[in-house]
């Protein structure tokens, strides 16, 4: 590879109702098998960043979604085994959905979970005994990421709930 020759893949925060959607890969997986990550996978020649996230979404997790409910949270370098990655992170959120919706398939992963966004936070990552069983790329997302992505939902709760506000008589 050429010094800035990357390959590029994109990695979705999908927050379902019961928090982060994680998936476990095989232990039989090519890249750090048996560690826990969102849905991720390589950009196909041609496509464009958000076209990825949502279909590596869908083919992973079974889940749809639309473009327009894509966020974009940020784009970072990472290597590993030789491989340099152009990383292209999203979120989506979907409160009506559940861990129960979620379809796994067996040639990629072995197993699902949730967890909350206060349980992935920076401080109680610093005393998360699992931290190690997330790959290289979702550790990173935890350690310089998920900040933001709590922020942004704690803002679309504000924004919510001042709508659903009644007003006040004066």
């Amino acid at each position: 590879m050429e010094k800035n020759d990357y390959v590029d893949v994109a990695f979705v925060i999908p927050v379902l109702r019961e928090g982060v959607l994680y998936l476990k890969r095989n232990d039989n997986d090519d890249i750090e098998p048996g560690k826990w990550c969102v849905p991720s996978g390589h950009v196909e020649k041609g496509e464009n960043y958000d076209a990825a996230a949502i279909r590596e979404l869908e083919e992973e997790t079974g889940l749809k979604a639309h473009a327009s409910m894509l966020e974009y949270i940020g784009t970072f370098n990472h290597s590993l085994d030789g491989t340099d990655y152009r990383v292209w992170l999203y979120m989506i959120e979907n409160r009506s959905l559940r861990i129960g919706d979620v379809k796994i398939f067996p040639e990629e992963h072995s197993d699902k979970k949730c967890v909350s966004i206060e349980a992935l936070g920076l401080d109680a990552y610093a005393r998360l005994e699992d931290n190690a069983k997330f790959t290289a790329i979702d550790n990173r997302i935890i350690k310089n990421y998920l900040d933001e992505v709590k922020t942004r939902l704690e803002t679309k709760r504000r924004v919510e709930t001042h709508k659903n506000a009644s007003p006040t008589k004066a």
